[in-house]
């Protein structure tokens, strides 16, 4: 035969050969270790299946081996590739699959090439949409309180993306962005600025402004030094960086 299936473990080759009586060995240490001395052995196989476990390092093993042994002659079996019904588990390997009750030919005809590092296909985010779909209040953007409008429009700030504000001079940048600094900040969420333009004192005392919620008082007020003092202690506590 041209073709040969290799698995992480000696009970899932078994497993192969048993249920499809196509050709299947084991890996002799696992997902992680394909010895040089067993690459000639596998030379004669035109195709050469891997059916590593269904986990991180099982499927790191086979994107490893693949480029050992030739991309243009490797498919991995991924269990993601067919449509198991949510309330299901997807079996971990061949074993588990033939112990509950799958047939195993549709494992390996469904085993697909390395898939590209940045192409995906709709069945690799699977599980992320699942996830994102059940679970929404985990990946909710980061409310502004103070701006309530602005916050139903852009349902909050997410995490993993970049939103760029553009304007011309004097439009109000520096103070919508001190305005999110501080709600990110007093919601506890580490913020940094890195201003390229504006000098940091001119940015904290505009900030500070902004966190008083009130006039600042007027040099002319006998106490203003030990008010604004007693401010910025309480400004100096949130979590941000410049």
């Amino acid at each position: 035969k041209d073709e040969i299936i290799i698995t992480e473990g000696e009970y899932d080759a078994m497993a192969v050969y048993q249920a499809t009586g196509r050709y299947a060995v084991s890996l002799p240490n696992g997902c992680r270790n394909l010895p040089l001395e067993v690459l000639p052995l596998i030379e004669k196989f035109q195709k050469v299946y891997l059916w590593m476990d269904h986990d991180r390092p099982g499927k790191e093993g086979a994107e490893k081996f693949s480029k050992k042994i030739g991309l243009n002659r490797c498919v991995i079996v991924n269990p993601s590739n067919l449509d198991f019904p949510p309330s299901e588990n997807i079996p971990k390997d061949a074993n588990e699959a033939l112990l509950q009750g799958y047939n195993l030919n549709d494992f390996l005809e469904a085993a697909q090439t390395i898939p590209h590092d940045q192409i995906a296909h709709a069945r690799d985010y699977r599980l992320d949409i699942l996830e994102h779909h059940l679970h929404p209040e985990k990946y909710a953007g980061i409310p502004i309180p103070s701006l309530p409008s602005f916050t139903k429009i852009m349902k909050g700030f997410r995490l993993g993306e970049m939103t760029v504000l553009t304007g011309s001079t004097g439009s109000g940048k520096t103070t919508f962005l001190s305005q999110l600094s501080l709600d990110f900040a007093e919601q506890g969420i580490n913020t940094l600025w890195g201003s390229f333009e504006v000098k940091n004192t001119q940015l904290l005392l505009k900030m500070i402004r902004q966190f008083a919620r009130e006039p600042l008082p007027s040099a002319s007020d006998p106490d203003a030094k030990e008010r604004l003092m007693a401010l910025q202690e309480k400004f100096e506590g949130l979590p941000l960086h410049f």
